[in-house]
């Protein structure tokens, strides 16, 4: 449940069972998108088959400017993930010429391929949360760098497609610590997971 994983951090991403929208948690409250994008208060009674928190306290600051990419982003944050091996947790308040998203329908066994939905903003100011993970830990989270967006009236936001941001600051805590809890369920135990390799 919600209730318990807000226990575990105040900074994070993740989606809610049944794929029913994506997770943005930020300065201690979390928030559930739609498939429009549109944000509510994440109820502590949902419940989760994936989210990655931690209690946010950045060791780093940058500022970042003219990315005009995810991709080119992330290649100016490169330099600035020591040690290489260590998740970071990454939050970026800045100003955004575009901002392309996604939010995941909700589902009902059989569960079938994601079902999103897409959608974007121009000129839009807001806050991505999120992390980067090394390579080796594919599979555990996403490798490379993953981020959920929440604009600055924390009325909407998604999953972050890609994006052009004009300028920011780039906050990095690198996360030592990595705690991962299995489900109990029978669907969990019996279900094939190798197909999702």
């Amino acid at each position: 449940r919600y209730s318990d994983v807000f226990k575990r951090g105040d900074f994070g991403l993740g989606t809610f069972n049944g794929t029913d929208g994506e997770m943005i948690a930020l300065d201690g409250t979390y928030y559930q998108d739609s498939p429009t994008g549109a944000l509510s208060l994440a109820s502590p009674s949902l419940k989760t088959p994936f989210a990655a928190v931690t209690f946010f306290k950045p060791k780093q600051t940058v500022k970042v400017k003219n990315a005009n990419s995810f991709k080119e982003l992330g290649m100016m944050l490169d330099h600035f993930i020591v040690p290489q091996n260590t998740p970071v947790a990454i939050k970026i308040s800045g100003n955004f010429k575009t901002i392309k998203l996604r939010s995941l329908k909700k589902q009902t066994p059989p569960y079938r391929p994601l079902m999103q939905n897409d959608y974007s903003w121009d000129h839009i100011q807001g806050t991505l949360v999120g992390f980067w993970f090394p390579t080796y830990l594919n599979g555990i989270n996403v490798g490379g760098y993953q981020y959920h967006f929440i604009d600055e009236k924390k009325e909407k936001g998604g999953h972050v497609l890609d994006l052009s941001l004009i300028s920011g600051v780039a906050q990095l805590m690198t996360c030592e610590t990595l705690t991962i809890d299995f489900p109990s369920s029978h669907s969990f135990n019996s279900a094939d997971l190798e197909v999702c390799q």
